[in-house]
């Protein structure tokens, strides 16, 4: 088998620690850009703060490991090097739309840690973390000029778009009042799966677009996995382990999550200390635990997992495919 030419290959990685551990090339690059377009203010600083920090790249790993699998289907060899270097593009700018909405995030949130170092917010001011995050986003909206493809276009405006709705939901309450896992769901996709989806769509397109609806389907699925799981541990991590508050943090935000909902479909108690909106958050994830609430979680973010692998299984083989499914199974085993 070739193997995968990806500018950013994803190679044989067994957990997300190592995967933590291998700096992602394309960090350099952002921040290069960052210094290129400013000097002399405190915007730079700022604008590069989060991508100095450690993350957990799992979303660059995969929409550069579906660019690979995506290319070893092209006969026509011609134009490879330009194809991949707009996808290259595609992978940088979904993840400054994913780290500018960290910013953004904390500021709603009044987020005083994020991935193990004060937040923005924290560290400077909100006005600070408003406007980095809406520099991150400008440097990012100019490589779709660099990119110049209608379908990326259309998939990364829709990202925006998702982002804003998906907080809105969120901010809504209406998750956090009902029983209702597919709005929940459907939440993880707007806040967490869309940027993978769109960013697995977009690299498909410029390469083989017959495969972009299983592309956006494999992103789609491994992104709600992702976050289902993301939600799990935070009943069972710790905040130092999660790089960002944890031990029932969800809880005490009054958001209900994966484990949380299905557990109160099981304990009448569990219902009536939610509808009290008690505080007693000990005792909720006790009751949570007890009634199975992770397990019932953990099924629900296997069968987004196996949805993912099943959009890819009739693909080719290759280092970039097998990439893939490993990093499935490293999403959906992970315990940080």
């Amino acid at each position: 088998i070739r193997p995968c030419r990806q500018i950013m290959l994803v190679r044989q990685v067994n957990s997300l620690t190592v995967v933590q551990g291998q700096q992602w090339e394309g960090q350099k690059k952002i921040v290069s850009r960052f210094e290129t377009a400013l000097c002399g203010t405190d915007l730079l600083p700022v604008s590069k703060y989060l991508f100095s920090a450690a993350g957990k790249n799992i979303r660059p790993r995969i929409i550069s490991a579906m660019a690979g699998a995506v290319n070893a289907h092209r006969e026509d060899k011609v134009e490879m090097m330009m194809v991949e270097q707009k996808q290259d593009l595609v992978t940088q700018m979904c993840e400054m739309y994913h780290t500018a909405s960290l910013y953004h995030d904390d500021v709603i949130d009044n987020a005083d840690m994020r991935r193990g170092q004060p937040s923005v917010p924290a560290a400077w001011s909100t006005k600070h973390a408003v406007m980095g995050g809406d520099f991150v986003l400008s440097v990012a909206y100019g490589l779709l000029a660099e990119i110049d493809s209608e379908e990326v276009t259309s998939c990364m405006s829709r990202v925006v778009k998702d982002l804003v709705e998906g907080e809105l939901l969120q901010m809504s309450g209406k998750v956090d009042t009902e029983d209702n896992l597919d709005l929940y769901l459907h939440k993880c996709y707007l806040k967490t799966a869309t940027i993978i989806a769109n960013g697995c769509r977009s690299v498909a397109s410029l390469s083989d677009s017959s495969l972009a609806d299983e592309a956006e389907q494999f992103g789609r699925e491994i992104g709600i996995a992702f976050q289902v799981v993301d939600d799990i541990l935070d009943y069972v991590a710790s905040p130092e382990e999660l790089g960002k508050p944890g031990g029932g943090a969800d809880i005490l935000a009054g958001v209900r999550t994966a484990p949380l909902i299905l557990a109160a479909r099981q304990s009448p108690r569990l219902r009536r200390l939610l509808d009290e909106g008690s505080g007693d958050c000990g005792e909720i994830v006790k009751i949570v635990v007890e009634e199975g609430g992770l397990e019932m979680a953990r099924e629900v973010a296997n069968e987004h997992a196996d949805k993912a692998l099943k959009a890819v299984e009739g693909w080719k083989e290759s280092d970039c495919k097998n990439d893939l499914q490993e990093i499935v199974k490293i999403c959906i085993d992970r315990n940080m």
